[in-house]
């Protein structure tokens, strides 16, 4: 009987182990899934973290390039020229004016504008093109230094540009394609 009862404690360890290394596969079988989720986001969490910081630091350099720009008067008025309201109806004015109030052999026969699509810079630009008769080549140079003065409300940039030089007697037609860059 003693035989007995050492053979049974001996198959009750051995079962008892085979249940412990059961559960265990069992455990690993079912938390697998558990434990790469984990692995998972915490993969994504750093990765987000560095994103974080990175996103700092570009803040960072944005806000001393804020800093240094409202410091200096002269940049933040060359930026401030691009932070224009866009309208047909403003331009349209915007060039006439110049026309009737200066009276210096100026007329606007024609403005046409393009839709506006982003550059490359990240400005919105339009084209446009205006028909303008000049009296003299005086009235279209004065005209041209209207359109790209720095002090001009609008930052015009001339696309190409032809005019028929030497007919200083009689009145001249030019097509001017302007390209206008906003934000």
């Amino acid at each position: 009987m003693n035989n007995n009862v050492l053979k049974n404690k001996k198959n009750s360890k051995l079962v008892s182990y085979m249940l412990i290394a059961l559960s265990f596969l069992f455990l690993i079988i079912v938390t697998k899934s558990m434990y790469y989720d984990v692995q998972v986001a915490g993969d994504s969490l750093s990765q987000a973290n560095t994103d974080l910081s990175n996103k700092k630091q570009d803040l960072d350099k944005m806000n001393k390039l804020k800093a240094s720009f409202a410091s200096n008067q002269d940049i933040a008025q060359t930026i401030n020229r691009f932070n224009v309201s866009l309208s047909e109806q403003d331009l349209i004015e915007y060039f006439y004016s110049y026309a009737y109030k200066t009276n210096a052999g100026v007329s606007i026969n024609n403005m046409s504008m393009e839709k506006w699509s982003k550059n490359e810079m990240g400005f919105m630009q339009s084209n446009i093109n205006l028909s303008v008769t000049f009296r003299d080549e005086i009235a279209m140079q004065a005209f041209m230094s209207f359109l790209t003065s720095s002090s001009s409300k609008y930052s015009f940039i001339l696309r190409n540009f032809a005019y028929p030089f030497g007919e200083n007697n009689k009145d001249f037609q030019v097509n001017i394609p302007l390209k206008l860059l906003y934000y």
